[in-house]
């Protein structure tokens, strides 16, 4: 096969993103913080799995259906982009301000002084 067709293959090969993923449908709150509690700490960068993953541990729980809808929407997202985000390198899109600022403070122990 040339490079041409390679190339032609790979152009028509969707490329999968959580953002495409297919949301199971019916599934029940505790199904999904159990999904949700697996996705945050296989995120694939380890400072994402820290940040998202402890997170998820300390509050999904506690999360009502639209609590997981706004961390699922953060979570949806490129951990490069997330890592930028929370490191402050790009500015955060207004859909995942709220929530990101929500996982940063909870991972902001007194003693490291990052938040003030």
């Amino acid at each position: 096969m040339g490079a041409q067709n390679v190339t032609e293959l790979e152009i028509a090969m969707p490329q999968f993103s959580p953002k495409n993923a297919v949301k199971p449908v019916g599934e029940s709150i505790e199904i999904r913080r159990k999904r949700l509690k697996i996705r945050a700490w296989r995120r694939g960068i380890k400072e994402m799995d820290l940040l998202i993953g402890g997170y998820a541990d300390a509050h999904l729980a506690d999360m009502d259906a639209a609590a997981l809808d706004e961390f699922e929407t953060l979570m949806d997202e490129h951990d490069q982009d997330l890592l930028s985000y929370a490191t402050g390198l790009k500015p955060v899109p207004d859909h995942l301000k709220s929530m990101l600022e929500r996982v940063i403070a909870d991972a902001d122990h007194p003693s490291w002084g990052l938040m003030g």
